[in-house]
């Protein structure tokens, strides 16, 4: 009777360890399901914030590449209406936007703006009826001056602006031809050699009215070729390259 009672005692026993056991068993499988469901939120979280961020990027992409579309469809339109006013045929046109292009791949300068320059020097010089070859070749020279000076982006546009001025009145002098100097030494020697005097006396000449555009501008056609080699031996900028890239894709 004893050990019948033992052996109940213990089966008793054991089947309570067991029912433990299994409610622990129970427990943590729970423990685990809740932990995978709240792993698995955490992943659906994830993955929506990724596929919202490639969404944004993807949108960033799209639009910077369609601005960047617009712009260069707007520099295209700007450049043909600049040209078109300053040239009499269609072929003419073409051959100038030609000219500008190798004007601005050789310095390394903005499309637009040489077509700007060209557009001004054309409209100021219009009363001398110089051809097309000639204002391209003074469009250049200009330009390759302010890249072997080193000069600014301010000061090539200011620069620009007042020998523009100065060709249409015919003469540089006062704050135009302080300008048009200022940031650019190599300009200054031109002016200087056409004039037959040191760049120091430039400024005297132009108070008298003595430096003219018949006097200068010769001068700068015909240096073109020498100020070609100068502008060799300087190392283009990784700017530089990017635009001339720009360029190519405008046309």
């Amino acid at each position: 009777m004893a050990k019948t009672t033992e052996r109940i005692i213990r089966i008793t026993v054991d089947a309570t360890r067991a029912g433990r056991g299994s409610k622990e068993v129970v427990n943590g499988m729970k423990r685990i399901e809740n932990q995978t469901k709240k792993t698995n939120r955490s992943l659906l979280s994830m993955v929506s914030s990724i596929n919202i961020l490639r969404t944004a990027m993807s949108a960033i992409l799209v639009g910077t590449g369609l601005s960047a579309i617009a712009k260069m469809s707007d520099a295209y339109t700007n450049l043909n209406s600049r040209i078109k006013l300053v040239t009499k045929t269609e072929e003419d046109r073409l051959s100038v936007i030609r000219g500008l292009n190798d004007v601005s791949t050789r310095t390394f300068t903005d499309l637009e703006a040489n077509a700007t320059l060209f557009n001004r020097i054309s409209t100021s010089m219009k009363e001398y009826n110089i051809q097309a070859e000639s204002v391209l070749a003074i469009t250049e020279a200009l330009s390759q001056t302010l890249r072997i000076s080193g000069s600014t982006s301010q000061e090539a546009k200011s620069g620009i602006i007042q020998f523009t001025q100065g060709l249409a009145k015919g003469r540089f002098d006062g704050d135009e031809l302080k300008n048009i100097l200022e940031g650019n030494i190599r300009l200054q020697r031109i002016f200087a050699d056409a004039m037959g005097v040191t760049t120091a006396k430039l400024k005297d000449l132009g108070a008298a009215g003595k430096i003219t555009a018949e006097k200068v501008l010769p001068a700068l056609v015909m240096e073109l070729d020498k100020l070609r080699e100068e502008s060799k031996s300087i190392a283009p900028t990784i700017g530089g390259a990017f635009t001339v890239l720009n360029n190519n894709l405008t046309l």
